[in-house]
């Protein structure tokens, strides 16, 4: 089984080649008649192809389902636009998991990583606090999206996000001697903890709001996680003043979702992590299809992004 990754496919051309239905969304043209949003997944990258004049009901393709597609690419305002012309089964035996974008690294690695660098934090309070939390909620952790839309938006997504922030938190403690380093770690590892009650997470990484996160966000409800058992552990007040803010404050201004803006060290550099850390990953994910020393076509973040094209001398070149 041959899969055509969305990446090698130019505009003007059809293919066909197998690919996941990971999301279906009807929705009405200008003109009045239904078409479709498919979300389909290579395993590597997912794109949104439309299928013209046609319903959920009258689309025999179901989510999860893993079919040979014929795609023809487009050009759209700079971009490349996907069609569906067809599909059928496919007739070679298949692994889905092969179609379900997740993140890079193993769940069970990041969340080991995780775990020791709690487990070793100096001060038993914010340590067993951090661990506790882990042991009880590992399960969902190790699958859950970050997202529904924005960032880290795939399997395993809110693990690989609190990862890359739990490590760049032990470097950056060291660089900034003045604040509580077990702090800055374990509010790492339990700023988005609120994410576990407020999205679903199925098994192709799709995300849904819950009631609870409609209704609430994410930080209100990991303050609500982390307070309750602190009090199931009897832990110190102080360290749960902290851990408290540095949940309310990781979003930054008020305007961007903050309760509260970042008011200790702690927080702010929590907070400075989080925007780095989403940020990248966006950066990074726009720019997978674009070549060295070009532009993206569409804004991210409000700007076109460019991706440099250095060619790194050696030393040896140089001689």
């Amino acid at each position: 089984m041959t899969i055509t990754k969305f990446t090698t496919m130019e505009t003007g051309k059809t293919y066909e080649t197998p690919l996941m239905v990971t999301e279906i969304n009807e929705k009405t043209g200008k003109n009045g008649s239904a078409y479709l949003d498919v979300k389909l997944s290579d395993g590597d990258n997912a794109i949104i192809a439309k299928c013209f004049n046609m319903t959920v009901a009258d689309f025999s393709a179901k989510v999860g389902e893993v079919l040979n597609f014929n795609i023809s690419v487009e050009e759209y305002n700079g971009s490349p636009s996907y069609k569906i012309t067809g599909f059928k089964p496919c007739n070679e035996d298949i692994n889905k998991a092969d179609f379900v974008i997740s993140a890079p690294i193993p769940a069970k690695d990041m969340y080991d990583y995780i775990y020791k660098t709690l487990k070793n934090l100096e001060n038993k309070d914010v340590s067993d606090l951090g661990c506790k939390i882990y042991e009880e909620l590992k399960s969902r952790l190790m699958y859950w999206s970050a997202a529904k839309t924005m960032h880290h938006v795939y399997l395993s997504g809110l693990l690989y996000h609190t990862y890359r922030m739990v490590a760049a938190a032990e470097i950056l403690s060291a660089i900034y001697p003045s604040c509580n380093r077990d702090l800055v770690i374990c509010g790492c590892a339990l700023h988005d903890i609120g994410k576990i009650k407020e999205l679903s997470t199925d098994s192709l990484g799709n995300a849904t709001y819950t009631i609870d996160g409609s209704l609430l966000n994410h930080s209100l409800i990991g303050i609500e996680c982390v307070s309750y058992y602190a009090n199931e552990l009897g832990t110190d007040k102080e360290v749960l003043r902290n851990l408290k803010h540095i949940i309310a404050s990781h979003h930054g201004e008020l305007e961007y979702g903050a309760i509260v803006k970042p008011a200790t060290i702690e927080a702010i550099i929590v907070s400075q992590i989080d925007y780095l850390d989403s940020r990248v990953e966006m950066f990074e994910e726009a720019l997978t299809n674009v070549d060295a020393g070009s532009m993206t076509e569409n804004y991210v973040a409000g700007v076109h992004l460019y991706k440099p094209n250095i060619q790194v001398k050696t030393n040896e070149e140089e001689k």
